[in-house]
């Protein structure tokens, strides 16, 4: 018989699994974006160095389409991707 017990932890996370839409899946077919080949979600180009940078010029990458994130973090992201974008096509703008 197992009775319960007590165990000390810093953090309990509890997390549904996910997929990439189906949205997300054919944009990726259409663009030819790199994608993670176990999770078909967004992976980000390895030779930028950044975790927004498709592996096509001009395309970049946020939040949820690279699989499981919190709210806090998409924003980051989004707006690490707006600045990106922002310097890609030139443009002098506060993001």
């Amino acid at each position: 018989v197992q009775r319960p017990a007590e165990v000390p932890m810093d953090l309990v996370v509890l997390v549904l699994g996910m997929e990439p839409s189906p949205g997300t899946k054919k944009v990726a077919k259409i663009l030819g974006l790199a994608q993670d080949p176990d999770s078909q979600f967004l992976i980000p180009s390895e030779e930028s160095g950044s975790n927004i940078i498709s592996n096509k010029p001009g395309i970049f990458i946020a939040g949820a389409c690279k699989g499981p994130i919190d709210i806090e973090s998409s924003f980051s992201e989004g707006e690490a991707a707006a600045a990106e974008a922002a310097a890609f096509l030139g443009a002098k703008v506060m993001v």
